[in-house]
């Protein structure tokens, strides 16, 4: 008969004969008992040799003087290694097992045997916290692996949806000055940037030709719905100066024929600017404020000198992480009154704003060099940005996206296609469009030549028409 000395062999043994690995157990229990009893020495018991024994005459042992006791030492007490291993537990077998073969069925069996094994020397409290432990391990592995296996909203056939922003503008434009003349665009370039940024989304609040106690109440209501916002926007056209440094919007109603006027009659910027800051992550401010303004006058000369710190349009402006600022020209200098429906600088940003799928620092870039143009560079559009990252009035299409990840000889080869079609125009605006398009290619260099060029030609005859009209007086 095969005799089971260990645990492996009885598992061995199990699979085998097909028989329940708990008899096989048992029976490994009960050979390595008896494997222990034939093992033990013939020699005398521990009785015999302490002279407890029965055939002991006077303490002399059977077979000779007893030996002297031998103290026990550490080693001693330690347990014996040899001791017959003790059954394992029994492990119910699943009531509905398949017909597969014993050794498939018992397969799980040894692993929950030696498990139990290794906690027996542990404490009651220590196994309860060991066992908690492997099941909090189980249920972190099964979230992984549940993560990895989850489709998640974004992939190769999935887009990203951004939640929907909160986006406050307030729009004044002031055109119909009381005590000044009236201004001829203001109020237009409000009521066009307020229409863009409707269509943008925005939450518009606007107003035209605001006295005093209208633009305090406007900008209240402003102040209290861009609570929270993501984005907020300020335009403003009409007056504007600074004092001592402090920029100052100007309503309608302003005399400034006094020195206390200036806290009376005007609206100070930095306040909404700070309100701004500290209300929406992230601000945009628009002035087409610098308008040769007569009050300044008024208020030198109740101050009783012409002084230099009164100046004509505002004064340079620093913004804070997130904001940026934008003047229709340079600080100290004055924005020119538009000759149609809206300002240089108010129709070049409703443009931009209408058509435009560029970020904001592409839309002012475009915006400076169309207002130079037009104003045959006597007028600079100027900003002071600190965004922190790019801002998009309208969300990138297809395009654009394809624009900034296609394969440079991919767009380059279209630019070239274009530049073959484009290069004989004499239109500028075609010009500026190509640029638009295609700002990174070679080609954008040759559209901006051929813009110079074109420019030439018209100076050259224009120059001719005057020279030639000259003699015939």
């Amino acid at each position: 008969m095969y005799k089971i000395t260990s645990l492996t062999d009885a598992v061995k043994q199990a699979a085998t004969r097909g028989s329940s690995l708990t008899e096989a157990v048992k029976e490994a229990a009960r050979d390595g008992a008896g494997r222990n009893a034939d093992r033990a020495p013939a020699g005398p018991s521990r009785s015999a040799l302490d002279g407890s024994h029965d055939g002991s005459q006077g303490g002399h042992h059977p077979w000779g003087p007893a030996p002297a006791p031998v103290p026990e030492s550490r080693w001693a007490r330690r347990p014996r290694f040899n001791r017959p291993p003790e059954p394992a537990p029994e492990v119910p077998e699943p009531e509905h097992a398949p017909e597969t073969g014993s050794a498939i069925r018992l397969a799980p069996a040894y692993p929950i045997v030696r498990a139990r094994r290794m906690l027996r020397p542990l404490t009651e409290p220590a196994q309860r916290v060991l066992a908690s432990g492997v099941r909090l391990a189980g249920i972190a592995l099964l979230s992984l692996l549940s993560l990895l296996v989850t489709p998640t909203a974004t992939g190769p056939d999935r887009t990203a949806v951004a939640p929907p922003q909160k986006r406050i503008a307030l729009v004044i434009g002031n055109s119909a000055y009381r005590h000044s003349r009236k201004l001829a665009n203001p109020r237009n370039d409000a009521a066009d940037v307020s229409a863009a940024l409707k269509r943008h989304n925005f939450q518009v609040i606007e107003g035209f030709d605001l006295d005093k106690v209208a633009l305090d109440a406007k900008i209240s209501e402003f102040t209290a719905a861009l609570g929270g916002a993501d984005v907020g926007v300020f335009f403003y056209a009409g007056h504007g100066l600074h004092v001592s440094g402090e920029n100052y919007l100007v309503p309608v109603d302003a005399e400034l024929t006094a020195v206390s006027a200036i806290d009376s009659e005007l609206v100070r910027l930095d306040l909404i600017h700070r309100t701004m800051e500290r209300e929406a992550a992230t601000n945009l401010l628009f002035f087409d404020a610098c308008r040769d303004n007569p009050l300044s006058d008024n208020l030198a000369r109740a101050m009783g000198t012409q002084s230099p710190v009164i100046g004509r349009g505002l004064n340079i402006a620093r913004s804070g992480a997130g904001t940026l600022i934008s003047f229709s020209t340079q600080p100290g200098k004055l924005a020119l009154d538009g000759k149609g429906r809206n300002s240089p600088y108010s129709a070049a940003l409703v443009r931009q704003l209408t058509t435009s799928k560029e970020d904001l620092a592409g839309m002012l870039i475009a915006v400076r060099n169309e207002v130079i143009r037009e104003t045959d560079r006597r007028q600079v559009p100027w900003e002071h940005s600190a965004l922190r990252g790019r801002f998009y009035f309208s969300p990138p299409d297809e395009s654009t996206v394809a624009d900034a990840t296609a394969a440079p000889h991919l767009l380059s080869r279209e630019a070239f296609e274009a530049w073959t079609a484009t290069r004989d125009t004499t239109s500028v605006s075609v010009l500026d469009a190509f640029i638009t398009r295609y700002r990174h290619t070679f080609y954008a260099a040759l559209a901006r030549a051929r813009i110079e060029e074109l420019k030439k030609v018209d100076d050259m005859t224009l120059s001719s028409s005057v020279h030639g009209a000259g003699p015939a007086q």
